[in-house]
């Protein structure tokens, strides 16, 4: 009975938690112009508009509706184990300069997958169970097939990444559409 108990408390309480403190100075952002890693090379400047009031460092904040200018300095290309390309940017709307960081695209649904993902494995470590986050993902296709597909294919694909094959794959390139949301990680210089 208390690991029941314990599983439904992860289940529930620990998706709030999980991405509280992750990932610190990140700053939300709506981009205000197409954007791809075709089209950005370094040295170019955008612009980005935040949507939430940021401490990025000591004295610099980001206030919501804040317009940010970032310089590009680099394109990481996407790597195997689905790490996804990002540009290295530098932070330039402050006097100091002194503070780089990355950009990276992030959706919420995407955040909402990996918290659920996080609540599904931890619940299987509890129970116990082997291949619980497997069950768990061939019954989520079979109740709720993806678009265009039948439930019998829509388990398949989902008990296939729920499987740590994919992660042979490459990540994607950073492409993302006007007034689509981008997460910056902004750090000073001397953080390492």
């Amino acid at each position: 009975m208390q690991k029941i108990l314990l599983t439904l408390f992860l289940i529930i309480f620990v998706p709030a938690f999980a991405f509280a403190e992750i990932i610190p100075h990140k700053v939300p952002a709506v981009v205000l112009e197409d954007m791809s890693y075709e089209t950005l090379h370094k040295g170019e400047t955008i612009e980005l508009m935040s949507l939430q009031d940021s401490e990025i460092s000591q004295g610099v904040i980001i206030k919501g509706g804040d317009k940010i200018n970032l310089k590009i300095l680099k394109y990481n290309k996407p790597k195997r184990g689905k790490r996804d390309g990002y540009f290295l940017v530098e932070y330039i709307n402050s006097d100091s300069m002194n503070i780089k960081g990355t950009m990276r695209v992030s959706t919420p649904k995407d955040m909402e997958n990996v918290v659920e993902n996080i609540g599904v494995g931890l619940a299987g470590h509890v129970l116990k169970v082997p291949g619980f986050s497997q069950a768990v993902a061939v019954s989520k296709g079979l109740l709720k097939p993806s678009d265009n597909k039948s439930r019998l294919a829509s388990a398949g694909e989902n008990l296939y990444q729920s499987t740590p094959l994919p992660y042979v794959e490459k990540g994607k390139d950073f492409i993302i559409e006007k007034d689509g949301i981008v997460i910056l990680k902004l750090k000073e210089k001397s953080d390492k």
